[in-house]
């Protein structure tokens, strides 16, 4: 007979055993192949492998150097990289249980939110793709399990991995202003938290300073981590475009690809002129800008198209895409709209509490809730500007998943208190 008794004590192995059995039957059985983005970290992933050329600056380069180490040692395949993803989520898994110990909620409470979060379709359906979300989220939930640790030096790792996030994501540079405003918030203590912020921020600015010095030694000027933050901006600000999405930039009415300073220029030109062309277009258009915005937050949090990125190379008709695609949104709305409400319902409990200078600092739970809105805030606010795809969000899925179930658990205690049942039993 079954110990039920054992059963509990293995539970959280027995999930993400679960998770990872359903991640490696997916990619056996649904052969991806990489287009797009994940082609080209493919394709500069082999050549960095070989010695060869590391890019041309278009895009932040984290995860094909990291997939090109991997290449190196095992020899380069769409296959390994894809184990390479499984092993990931694996070590992602395992910290996601690691920061949820660290915090103070029921078990019950600590169960759902992991059992959710290992199943969540993302988190399955990913790991075919080539992408550079699964590597970001593994270092971003290492960075979080180092923040809420006591680890000696652990603003020094803090600021190396922040450094290492922005080399795959050039904009986290600002996660370090993050943490600035986490930790003035729950300590008080301005030259504390000055200090522990300027030591992340020299870290980071010394991981990401080869990239930059090369990519500013190849461009001739001096170049951040990459240069495709300029088209990004450009595509996504303008008159044309009216979903808050992709589109070709020679599409923009009177696009500046068509001018012959751009036609001269290298990458790093390039993004200021697209740079200066989208600023100018915002300024004169704020409210249609704040529109787009919201598009893109709607994109971001709710449309779920990252699933049609599996498709390619697949046998799937289109009958089965269509459904496994309105199966993946259902699900990510289910728990995202519940999330975002609770979010925002945080935001404002956490300004009431600043105002009237409430609330445990000191404990580890509200550390945390200040940490969840400032991730959730920070992305949010590059989306809004930016380019809203839901991929952009995948690193954010252990908050959403985190905040949905906070949100169901406090209504069912109110219930409980309301039928006279008492108070948090479950």
């Amino acid at each position: 007979m079954f110990n039920i008794n054992k059963i509990k004590n293995y539970y959280y192995y027995i999930v993400l055993l679960l998770g990872i059995i359903l991640s490696i039957l997916w990619v056996v059985f649904i052969k991806t192949k990489p287009i797009s983005d994940f082609n080209y970290y493919n394709q500069l992933a082999t050549d960095i492998a070989n010695g060869g050329f590391w890019g041309d600056t278009r895009q932040a380069i984290g995860y094909p150097i990291t997939l090109g180490f991997v290449y190196w040692i095992f020899g380069a395949g769409i296959i390994k990289a894809k184990i390479f993803n499984l092993i990931l989520t694996g070590i992602s898994y395992l910290l996601f249980y690691y920061i949820l110990r660290k915090l103070e909620i029921k078990e019950i409470v600590r169960k759902i939110i992991f059992t959710i979060f290992v199943l969540f379709p993302n988190n399955i359906f990913y790991n075919s793709i080539l992408a550079k979300e699964i590597l970001m989220t593994t270092i971003l939930l290492m960075v979080t399990a180092i923040y809420l640790s006591k680890v000696k030096y652990k603003y020094i790792y803090m600021g190396i991995l922040t450094g290492f996030i922005t080399i795959i994501h050039a904009s986290f540079l600002i996660y370090v202003l993050g943490i600035f405003l986490v930790e003035l918030i729950c300590t008080r203590k301005l030259k504390k938290t000055v200090t522990v912020s300027l030591i992340m921020l020299v870290f980071t600015l010394l991981t990401i300073s080869p990239l930059v010095f090369r990519n500013s030694k190849l461009m001739g000027q001096f170049t951040y981590v990459s240069t495709n933050s300029g088209v990004v901006l450009y595509i996504n600000n303008n008159s044309q475009n009216n979903t808050g999405g992709w589109m070709s930039s020679a599409s923009v009415k009177n696009s500046v690809v068509n001018l012959q300073v751009y036609k001269d220029g290298n990458r790093a030109t390039r993004c200021k002129i697209f740079k200066a062309a989208a600023s100018k277009w915002i300024t004169s258009h704020p409210i249609r800008f704040i529109q787009l915005g919201i598009m893109r937050l709607r994109n971001t949090y709710f449309a779920g198209e990252d699933i049609s990125w599996v498709f390619s190379g697949t046998n799937f008709k289109y009958e089965q895409e269509h459904a496994l695609q309105k199966f993946t949104q259902n699900i990510r709305k289910l728990v995202f709209i519940p999330a975002v409400i609770y979010i925002l319902f945080l935001s404002v409990t956490k300004i009431v509490d600043l105002i009237k200078n409430k609330g445990n600092r000191d404990s580890i739970n509200y550390k945390f809730q200040v940490y969840i809105l400032m991730l959730f805030y920070m992305f949010s606010v590059t989306q809004f500007v930016t380019e809203g795809q839901s991929r952009y969000f995948f690193p954010l899925i252990f908050i959403m998943v985190f905040c949905f179930v906070q949100l169901l658990y406090n209504i069912f205690s109110k219930v409980q208190v309301i039928l006279g049942f008492g108070k948090n039993t479950i």
